[in-house]
């Protein structure tokens, strides 16, 4: 590395003159320095184009970033250097886990609860998606097609006639 912006500093707390050579490597997760590296030396022998995602660690603070990097090339097709650039994804990874975090914890709450559970597309053919207990609680072999008549049919006759007009709005 000859020279990184001010971005680079304020992401890593690691200046220009200490990210040179390869001082820029001490930004990176420990868990991650092997991984990058490796890619790196793969990207870098065949010329191919560096685009991962990993860590940064400045202090205490762990960011996640995309970094990229591709060859540059002297008129008889050389590589004689690489311009790369960071991007801050961190929030957007934390988000994704976030969300893969909640819908294991909905997954269990459907398959530990006692209530039913039934989403339906909003659009034809309106394909049902039923908890477990949906079937048990409406007698049902396990993993049938439910349609939206099967689902009446088993309705309390009292409350037919509202659900019917209820899926037709």
């Amino acid at each position: 590395c000859i020279f990184v912006n001010q971005r680079w500093t304020l992401l890593t707390g690691i200046s220009n003159n200490d990210s040179k050579g390869l001082g820029w490597i001490k930004a990176i997760h420990p868990d991650d320095i092997q991984s990058v590296q490796d890619y790196w030396n793969v990207t870098v022998g065949v010329g191919i184009e560096f685009n991962m995602d990993y860590r940064l660690v400045n202090g205490n603070k762990i960011i996640w970033v995309n970094s990229r990097a591709i060859a540059i090339k002297n008129e008889k097709n050389e590589i004689t250097g690489f311009i790369g650039s960071i991007t801050d994804i961190n929030d957007t990874k934390l988000t994704v886990e976030e969300l893969k975090t909640n819908q294991i914890l909905i997954n269990e709450i459907i398959k530990n609860s006692k209530v039913s559970f039934t989403t339906v597309e909003t659009a034809p053919p309106f394909i049902f998606t039923c908890s477990e207990n949906t079937y048990k609680v409406f007698e049902l072999p396990m993993n049938s097609k439910i349609t939206i008549d099967l689902l009446i049919e088993k309705i309390h006759p009292l409350d037919k006639d509202r659900i019917q007009i209820a899926w037709k709005k």
